[in-house]
């Protein structure tokens, strides 16, 4: 919040994509956006119609990103209360959430990447939800509706959906429920059909634009990976702002936690990471940065499973003494 109150200045990037906000009427954001930029268009018709109604001061570019910062601390906090067992869990997601510099810093910044962060996690609390249940008619209903929501809010919100449709498609299948199954397949195809009319409404001149794709030249996997093993540590640790052997060291024993206890999560977790890498190796989507700020709560997640362990283990081996 105080980094929204001392009101710094537009920097090149935000000042960049707040002239074709405030420049181009609604239909005309629908088109290729001038400096390079580019964003989706759900973020960009909410920054218009906010400096339609409120004017085009840089607090106004600003608050949306701001109130999806906000909200984001209930989002973390309501799917970190569904899919942990230990409170230890719970309280260490919210903490490391709230003193992460690169989610405080992207809160107050006119672009949407904060954007990012809170669509993902919604989309991976109705994810959870429909895991955690016997799913009915209104639950295919409401996946369908917010992935397509999402996708027009949030381009990374396509990783989230293909993690969550694969491991929600195991879960069906292994159960043995075909019923679900189908459905979960028709609400795919709802899925597809957004991605493809974003496309050509928008993402097809974003992917044709060789300025964007020279800037981010560096941040594209390496393929093959042993080509480069050093681009594996370096480039997720100066992206996230995580010290390399703790991050290491907890996401490890993280993720293979959440994954024995049940792998429903594990799955939901781990495969949107495991889908931007890929498209990151076919030059689809930068690995780096700010692009991959959504998959910040999802490593916050994983490293509070690890804490959670830790603390039932050393419980445990307190009552045995």
């Amino acid at each position: 919040m105080s980094q929204y109150i001392a009101d710094r200045l537009l920097w090149l990037d935000e000042a960049k994509l707040a002239l074709n906000i405030i420049n181009r009427s609604f239909s005309g954001l629908a088109q290729p956006l001038d400096y390079d930029q580019g964003a989706p268009l759900g973020f960009l018709f909410v920054q218009k119609l906010l400096t339609v109604l409120l004017g085009n001061a840089d607090y106004v570019l600003r608050i949306f990103p701001l109130i999806c910062g906000l909200f984001s601390f209930w989002a973390i906090y309501a799917l970190a209360k569904r899919i942990f067992v230990e409170r230890a869990a719970i309280i260490a997601a919210v903490i490391l959430f709230a003193f992460s510099d690169r989610l405080i810093y992207y809160s107050s910044e006119a672009k949407q990447y904060s954007t990012d962060v809170f669509i993902c996690l919604l989309l991976l609390q109705v994810i959870a939800r429909t895991l955690d249940r016997n799913p009915f008619n209104q639950d295919f209903v409401l996946l369908a509706a917010s992935g397509t929501a999402a996708l027009g809010f949030s381009h990374p919100a396509l990783f989230i959906l293909a993690g969550g449709g694969c491991t929600l498609g195991t879960h069906f299948i292994l159960k043995r429920d075909w019923r679900s199954t189908i459905k979960l397949g028709c609400v795919v195809v709802v899925w597809c059909v957004s991605v493809l009319g974003l496309y050509f409404i928008s993402l097809r001149y974003l992917s044709a634009n060789t300025g964007l794709f020279e800037y981010w030249s560096y941040a594209f996997m390496p393929l093959p990976p042993w080509r480069d093993w050093g681009w594996f540590i370096e480039t997720p640790r100066m992206s996230m702002g995580l010290p390399h052997k703790l991050t290491v060291a907890l996401l490890a024993v993280g993720a293979i936690s959440i994954s024995v206890r049940r792998w429903q999560y594990g799955l939901m977790l781990l495969l949107p990471i495991l889908f931007t890498l890929i498209a990151s190796a076919l030059h689809k989507y930068p690995f780096s940065d700010r692009l991959i700020l959504f998959l910040i709560p999802i490593t916050l997640l994983i490293i509070a499973e690890s804490i959670g362990r830790t603390r039932q283990a050393r419980g445990a081996d307190g009552d045995a003494g």
